[in-house]
């Protein structure tokens, strides 16, 4: 695949994106500074690098020249960055490079090493640090609990990782420290609620909808002055699916797949058996989903319906009798007298019963099927093929308007949201966000793992679980690299995700293990904060009965629709 790949660039004489900083890191190795500057007019005097924690090694290395060449004409070159929000590893972000400074993290070792020396002996020579050290957004409560917390988290870490988190600066009177004064004198709250996820499986959308409505109703805020983050973008699908379900607007910068609606599987497999009357799984599919729209605690077992649909598919009963929802043929007669795809999918929703005024779902769903009708292909199967095709990809996206807003720690990475709700923080730093795939890492067997040489191949895909605790000294190290190096990744998450709130911080969490639960840990000596709680352990740092400071008025009401259900307009038009 890869010389493919290759061959198919040079044949198109493109260069991937990946490939673009190690194509210019042997470039900046081959050539001096004076032709790079030939090449760009000697435009840039000074370099200012932004979130340089997530800076990877190769585009530091590719700028270092730059800087060097500003500084050394007395041009000031600035890099801002916050270890304790490095959570882009996995692009290759270093967080290293943030704590070394002014040294030079992974000098390369090669004909390039004394140029980088020179660029080194540059950076401390003219190197200044400045710790931020007031809060400017966030409310004293939310300052005071952060201070707290991450003061007794980051123990936790590794000696060297510690770096990120406190350390002071060999040649400077400033250094990098957790603690932060606050600028607002307005006290804020913070909240903390660990449940028995055995016990209680739907404590946490149960609790966001009850939080979301809370706030709405007694304190002040809009749903737009909220944000639920989550750690994984499937939880905030189902965060948003119930919120939605509930009535609450909702906008999501996670994907709401139109299929995990009930309501459009009822219509798309309804479609299927209208082509396949005699298909049992299309048939067992729409009882299966008619009976989730009337039962939504059902155990949600398809199997159930595996007699029925036998049943229906011999024509020994129709399905309209089994559903319940009228003459028998009424489907097939909708199909008939429907003149589009977009016709028939208004028919079915009024057989069903179903209104769209409140379903963003659906009205997408009937969005994509006005799109799909184009042209001569405007048939069911058409429509069908062209679900199939796109149904992972098919979602609910809004942009604006007053809804709860939904989305992952990494893309609320440099916001600010009046309160914040973390569903499902992490509690224990050795999680994996994927345990059922282990890291990997491209290693040199000889070199790096001190295996026997491997013929023709250079380098070897290494996993890094628990098994390379028995395969040697330097791969036990490469694990317990990892396993230090996905503990800072979890605790700089709760960090990006605590730091967001203003004004109110909620945390719902499992309790788990107290050995393994450092919000618990935490929490353990502090029983004055600790209120009483639906079944579970709740803990309030401050008053929460404050409205919101900057309440907005609430606008005069438009009239609105009550009821979205379409009407059969080819029996209602005559013409003469």
């Amino acid at each position: 695949i890869g010389e493919a790949f290759k061959q198919l660039a040079a044949e198109e004489e493109i260069v991937h994106i990946s490939e673009f900083n190690k194509l210019l890191n042997t470039v900046m190795g081959d050539f001096s500074v004076p032709f790079v500057y030939e090449r760009i007019g000697e435009r840039y005097k000074h370099i200012f690098v932004d979130e340089f924690q997530d800076t990877s090694i190769l585009q530091w290395q590719n700028l270092l020249p730059l800087v060097d060449n500003g500084l050394s004409s007395g041009d000031m070159s600035m890099v801002v960055g916050d270890g304790k929000q490095s959570i882009y590893r996995f692009r290759s972000g270093e967080v290293e490079q943030i704590t070394h400074l002014p040294e030079i993290y992974a000098m390369p070792h090669d004909d390039r090493e004394p140029a980088f020396m020179q660029y080194q002996q540059k950076l401390k020579d003219t190197f200044l640090l400045q710790n931020l050290g007031v809060n400017y957004r966030s409310f004293a409560q939310v300052v005071d609990f952060n201070n707290a917390f991450f003061e007794f988290a980051y123990h936790e870490l590794c000696e060297e990782l510690r770096k990120v988190y406190v350390s002071e600066k060999a040649g400077t009177s400033d250094g990098v420290s957790i603690f932060q004064k606050h600028d607002k004198v307005e006290e804020g709250l913070v909240q903390v609620e660990l449940y028995d996820a055995e016990k209680q499986p739907n404590y946490c959308c149960e609790r966001v909808e009850a939080i979301v409505r809370e706030l709405v109703d007694s304190h002040g805020y809009r749903y737009d002055d909220i944000v639920v983050l989550t750690r994984k973008s499937d939880l905030g699908s189902v965060i948003a699916n119930c919120l939605n379900d509930k009535g609450i607007s909702v906008i999501s910068q996670v994907s709401i797949l139109l299929k995990s609606s009930d309501k459009v599987q009822l219509l798309v497999n309804t479609l299927r058996y209208l082509l396949h009357e005699d298909n049992e799984v299309y048939v067992a599919n729409m009882l299966y989903y008619w009976n989730m729209l009337q039962h939504p605690d059902s155990d949600g077992d398809v199997s159930h319906w595996f007699d029925e649909a036998k049943a229906i598919a011999k024509g020994m009963v129709s399905v309209e009798t089994v559903m319940g929802i009228g003459k028998p043929g009424q489907l097939k007669e909708a199909l008939s007298k429907s003149t589009c795809i977009y016709d028939l999918c208004a028919a079915l929703m009024r057989i069903y019963r179903i209104d769209t005024i409140r379903d963003a779902f659906l009205n997408y769903f009937m969005e994509e099927v006005l799109n799909a009708q184009s042209g001569i292909k405007e048939g069911i199967e058409d429509l069908l093929k062209y679900w199939d095709t796109k149904e992972d990809e098919l979602s609910v996206m809004s942009a604006s308007g007053n809804a709860v807003k939904i989305m992952t720690i990494h893309k609320s990475k440099g916001l600010e949201f009046p309160v914040v709700i973390y569903a499902d923080a992490i509690i224990d730093l050795d999680e994996k966000l994927n345990p059922s795939k282990p890291a990997e890492e491209w290693l040199r067997p000889k070199e790096d793992l001190d295996f026997d040489v491997i013929p023709n191949l250079d380098k070897v895909l290494f996993r890094l679980d628990k098994k390379a605790e028995s395969m040697g000294g330097k791969a036990k190290e490469r694990y317990k690299k990892e396993q230090d190096s996905n503990r800072l990744d979890n605790l700089n998450l709760l960090y990006v995700a605590f730091t967001r709130a203003v004004q109110r911080l909620y945390v719902i969490a499992k309790q788990g293990k107290a050995g393994k639960n450092s919000l618990l840990g935490f929490l353990q000596d502090k029983s004055d904060h600790q209120v009483a709680g639906s079944g579970a352990l709740v803990y309030r740092f401050g008053d929460p009965n404050f409205r919101n400071p900057k309440e907005k008025m609430e606008e005069e009401a438009s009239p609105v629709l009550t009821d979205s259900t379409s009407i059969e307009w080819f029996q209602r038009i005559s013409v003469d």
